[in-house]
């Protein structure tokens, strides 16, 4: 399996979605290999499962024609062409720092493809060594170090999709990008889409065969329940916006709700977590609706603290304009919020306990915040039955469908 992630060295939900699989297969008798370029040389996972760090198992100097120039790391899986750019050219100018104060070691080069080759003349070298029946990618990032290892092993090549160009950049990548994740999907020898919702996006934008895809959803990770509280006024109700504030996530459609529901509710504190490029228009967007202190801005936060905000939480909203699957709101049944969420996200085609709403109806968004908050046997029902929807799902589900997926590919490719 080769990514570009594992907690705690991640950006977002593909290095989580990872490192649930990874889990899951250790509790089954299929050994799986985890690669990626770059983290410590004795980084393993609490599972158990192999790691390897291209970076320690092959040196620079056995790489061919490639300009080596390493600043601090940026890169994330959701990045453009653009934002990584962005993103170096902000790091070239600051030192990185770890939670001990350390200088983090230089990571990423200056070009996104030229990281991407890199990456690809390790995993080939890698690869050479290793015995393996079937290669499992994340994201088209990685498909020429996929592409690289099914060359000298003939395995076949599973590319699991977690988003597309057109979800991460709204149709604004550039031609280069579009055309690496086209031959990506139309040169793997499967397709694994995390929701049906991706699987179109797939089929729609790039022709791909609807029956080269299979589509496995992800599951919910379940976390140890702190015991935590909130400093927010006892007679307030809270509704809860987590997440990276983008115009992917429809951060002005929870404004605009916000607006209607206090025009019947004063004392709703509505509270965002998260950063992003959108935050100060949120903040001003607010302010100019007269409604600023009735919100609370907290920027990123830990786990435990995001916890915190669920377990005060009245509410939780997810109006994405586009959400390739959204995990949070599993998050928020495990911690008994009931989630209202967009019905473009991919979530919304597994989730049942959950108010589904369109992004954009921001009227019909508020009323379901307002019944929510004003009806606490509605409240506690949906409560209880999602917490118990979700506890009920399991990683193990997907692993099962990948398995029966790979000894699929496996007897094509023989």
């Amino acid at each position: 399996m080769i990514g570009w992630e594992l907690p705690p060295l991640f950006a977002g939900g593909l290095g989580q979605v990872c490192d649930a699989l990874l889990h899951s297969f250790s509790k089954t008798e299929h050994e799986v290999t985890y690669i990626m370029p770059y983290g410590p040389a004795d980084f393993h996972t609490k599972y158990g499962n192999r790691v390897l760090i291209a970076q320690h198992k092959i040196p620079a100097h056995k790489l061919k024609n490639i300009h080596l120039k390493t600043v601090g790391t940026g890169f994330h899986a959701y990045m453009d062409e653009r934002q990584y750019d962005e993103v170096h050219k902000r790091i070239a100018r600051e030192k990185q720092f770890a939670s001990d104060g350390k200088v983090v070691k230089n990571l990423y080069g200056d070009n996104l493809f030229e990281e991407m080759e890199r990456f690809a003349q390790r995993v080939r070298l890698i690869a050479e060594d290793e015995d393996f029946d079937v290669i499992h990618i994340h994201e088209f990032h990685t498909y020429p170090a996929g592409h690289q290892a099914r060359e000298v092993s003939g395995k076949p090549l599973v590319m699991h999709v977690h988003n597309t160009i057109f979800d991460r950049a709204l149709g604004r990548a550039s031609e280069e990008e579009r055309s690496r994740e086209y031959y990506a999907l139309a040169h793997s020898d499967h397709i694994v889409a995390i929701s049906d919702y991706v699987k179109n996006m797939v089929v729609n934008n790039y022709g791909i065969d609807p029956n080269k895809i299979t589509v496995v959803h992800n599951e919910p990770t379940l976390y140890e329940e702190p015991e935590v509280k909130v400093d927010i006024m006892p007679d307030e109700k809270v509704v809860l916006f987590l997440g990276r504030i983008s115009v992917q996530k429809g951060p002005e459609y929870f404004v605009e709700a916000a607006k209607r529901v206090l025009d019947h509710h004063e004392k709703v504190k509505f509270v965002v977590v998260g950063s992003g490029d959108k935050l100060n228009s949120m903040i001003e967007h607010a302010a100019s609706l007269g409604i600023g202190q009735n919100f609370l801005f907290t920027g990123w936060l830990n786990k435990q603290e995001s916890a915190r905000m669920f377990d005060r939480a009245d509410a939780f909203v997810m109006p994405s304009v586009s959400e390739p699957f959204g995990l949070v709101p599993y998050e928020s049944l495990q911690h008994r919020t009931p989630p209202i969420i967009s019905k473009t996200s991919g979530i919304s085609e597994v989730l049942q306990n959950c108010i589904k709403v369109d992004f954009w109806d921001t009227e019909k968004l508020a009323d379901r915040i307002i019944s929510l908050l004003s009806y606490p046997s509605m409240h506690q029902t949906m409560t209880e039955n999602g917490y118990h929807e979700v506890m009920n799902r399991s990683w193990d589900t997907a692993v099962t469908k990948l398995v029966r997926l790979y000894k699929d590919v496996i007897r094509k490719a023989s």
